[in-house]
């Protein structure tokens, strides 16, 4: 991810493909010309802690619109680019 931050993401590609008619790869500017949904979530853990954040951004509709999954499409899979906990990718 640092390696991102240099140029403040412009070199940033999100990959959709797969079981859609219309693969794309998109960067973040183009992501974000696409449109901005907020919402605020309460969230409550089993471990007894407790918060409300605000999320934001694109609304899997408009990507969901964009690719047009073909009916045979069960299932979204999303994978991070972010280390894990143990400092892995």
């Amino acid at each position: 991810m640092e390696i991102l931050a240099v140029d403040a993401f412009g070199d940033y590609r999100i990959k959709v493909s797969g079981l859609v008619e219309n693969p794309v790869e998109l960067s973040l500017v183009e992501i974000r010309a696409m449109g901005k949904k907020s919402q605020i979530t309460p969230h409550s853990r089993i471990q007894g802690w407790s918060g409300i954040a605000e999320w934001g951004g694109l609304p899997m509709a408009k990507l969901i619109k964009l690719v047009r999954p073909k009916p045979e499409a069960r299932v979204a899979a999303f994978y991070s680019s972010g280390e894990r906990d143990d400092g892995g990718r």
